[in-house]
């Protein structure tokens, strides 16, 4: 479900949440076998899991509060058999192991560099965003902000369908006819990514990339609903094979087509997109939303920038947000050699360039008042727009 959610998330790798949904779904076949292949699959898709993603150590936060669950089941004696312990001892053995195999940095100076590694994230510089009108540049937090971030970015329909089924998941949470606990193992391991960072208080340096693990329970829960929606359509009129299959397709390209068309409208500028109920990239403006993050969106307006290329000499670009990335762009050929970085703005970046662009963030707001005083303009050559919403202006010194 990587597609389903553009709004914005920082740079990220693409596919961690599937990588948890796969270790999940490895820990619920390791508790209903007695055979020692699943519990050894899925403490080596930990091992990879752990290589990936630092969200990965608190995975076992969620197993294991599932395990916690079946025991107490099972000794109030609404559970047929105790859950087996072996996948906990799996994980345990081989989780590590596959972490330090893979990582040959770790080879050497082992204890010491375990210890930078995790001491780089637990003491990670925070970096700010705006949420509802106000930036944050440090903790507190609104402990809302995850919830608020999923509700105005998911799809509306994938989030109606994930709450129908999140519902049934919890009715059936209980359920003596699964001696796994599906529906809770589901539920929790769903609300733990997101549950981190309502204290208000975790390093938040890349925004719901953190969280992003929520999407793929998610997208099934919605499953779970176009599944009884289904079902129940087939009994209440008596539908046929044929009949339920085409029942079926036509919910499922509900579910899926909403998110599908938000991607393709957004696209290239899914961080700057919100969703119906935020009223879209204008309503996420209107409500004091991130626009953009890390100077992605200055790619737009290199075509631009080319155009304004001199026939001899260079022009120097303020190249705001964008300059890390300044280089890379001059050497795939995306911005002509005569157009180099003009620096930072506090050693002459701005009064020393002939061109400068602005990427629209509310902590970015005082660079258009530093660009119209040094180049005596307060009018930008061009602006680029998600669904009107201004994303990167463009100045050229008179």
């Amino acid at each position: 479900m990587t597609t389903t959610w553009v709004g914005w998330r920082g740079p990220s790798s693409a596919n961690q949440e599937n990588r948890l949904c796969s270790r999940t779904f490895a820990w619920w076949r390791a508790l209903g076998s007695q055979r020692r292949r699943p519990g050894v699959a899925a403490g080596l898709l930990w091992g990879l899991f752990l290589a990936t993603k630092l969200q990965s150590f608190f995975l076992p936060v969620a197993l294991g509060l599932h395990w916690l669950w079946l025991f107490v089941a099972w000794k109030r004696g609404r559970r047929p058999a105790a859950p087996s312990f072996w996948p906990i001892v799996w994980m345990a053995l081989l989780g590590p192991l596959v972490f330090f195999v893979s990582w040959p940095w770790m080879w050497h100076d082992t204890l010491r560099r375990l210890g930078g590694y995790l001491g780089f994230h637990l003491g990670h510089v925070h970096y700010n965003f705006e949420y509802l009108g106000t930036n944050y540049y440090h903790a507190p937090y609104p402990w809302h902000e995850p919830l608020g971030m999923l509700l105005y970015t998911a799809p509306v329909v994938l989030l109606a369908l994930a709450a129908a089924g999140a519902v049934l998941l919890w009715r059936t949470r209980a359920s003596r006819n699964d001696g796994r606990a599906t529906g809770w193992l589901l539920f929790i391991s769903g609300f733990v990514p997101i549950s981190l960072f309502l204290r208000g208080s975790v390093p938040i340096f890349g925004e719901t990339k953190h969280w992003l693990a929520t999407m793929s329970f998610l997208a099934l829960a919605a499953g779970v609903a176009v599944q009884a929606i289904a079902a129940g359509l087939a009994r209440e009129f008596d539908l046929g094979a044929r009949a339920r299959a085409a029942v079926a397709a036509a919910l499922v390209a509900v579910a899926a087509v909403p998110a599908a068309v938000e991607t393709a409208r957004s696209h290239p500028y899914g961080l700057s997109h919100y969703n119906a109920l935020a009223g879209g990239a204008p309503g996420g403006a209107d409500l004091g939303m991130n626009r953009q993050f890390w100077g992605v969106a200055a790619r737009g307006v290199l075509p631009v920038l080319a155009a304004q290329a001199p026939a001899s000499g260079t022009r120097p670009v303020y190249t705001h947000d964008a300059a890390p990335a300044w280089g890379l762009y001059l050497r795939q050929g995306l911005i002509p050699p005569s157009l180099p970085d003009a620096g930072h703005e506090g050693n002459g970046g701005i009064a020393g360039s002939r061109l400068a662009i602005v990427i629209h963030e509310r902590h970015f707001n005082r660079h258009d008042y530093l660009i119209w005083q040094a180049y005596g303009t307060v009018r930008p050559i061009y602006v680029l727009r998600a669904d009107g919403v201004p994303i990167v202006s463009v100045y050229r010194r008179p």
